[in-house]
């Protein structure tokens, strides 16, 4: 039992794979957020600092969901059972690998601590632990949702927020994700009425 315990420990820290070994849902964006406020309380004063933390943490949330997003894209393409799930996963992976690469360029001009992990760790594991028609259903779920969150999270960010450059990238990557929603719902739908034909 020993030498397998042992075993295990050594195959996650030799992947580098502690999604996959031990799912970490917060804690990437905690520290980040942490990192952020701690720098900018000592570099102004209390409500600069305070408007500072209020973007940051958007970057901080936005990175985290974009690359849970990217890597659930990744895994539907091994996983999924339908071709449709196949290529809306491929398209996802794809336009948050560049929507992802583009923030993280804003993060790093402004000196924000952004995570270096997707936010949801245990979702990831979950999917995948499993495969075919169950994934296909629970990818869909999740993409949905996830997208839904993403929207809210964005639209109360262009309200409030103060970064220009930040701004600027969640205004244009806003009517994207609604249109992501709706490419989800649609290959749900068609999904279901395939499935209905078999």
């Amino acid at each position: 039992m020993r030498r397998y315990v042992f075993f295990l420990m050594i195959s996650c820290s030799i992947a580098g794979t502690f999604l996959s070994c031990n799912p970490r849902p917060a804690g990437e964006q905690n520290a980040a957020s942490d990192s952020n406020a701690a720098r900018f309380k000592k570099q102004s004063d209390h409500t600069v600092a305070a408007t500072l933390e209020r973007d940051a943490r958007f970057a901080v949330d936005a990175a985290g969901s974009g690359m849970t997003e990217a890597e659930l894209g990744i895994t539907a393409v091994d996983k999924a059972s339908e071709k449709l799930v196949r290529q809306l996963g491929d398209s996802m992976a794809h336009e948050y690998a560049i929507a992802n690469a583009a923030l993280k360029g804003i993060a790093a001009k402004k000196n924000i601590s952004i995570p270096a992990a997707p936010a949801d760790g245990n979702l990831l594991h979950e999917l995948r632990g499993i495969k075919g028609t169950a994934f296909d259903d629970r990818y869909l779920q999740q993409v949905k949702k996830m997208h839904g969150s993403d929207i809210e999270l964005f639209k109360r960010y262009i309200s409030a927020g103060k970064d220009s450059d930040l701004l600027r990238w969640a205004i244009l990557r806003l009517p994207v994700l609604e249109q992501h929603l709706e490419y989800i719902k649609t290959v749900g739908s068609m999904v279901m009425q395939q499935r209905r034909t078999y």
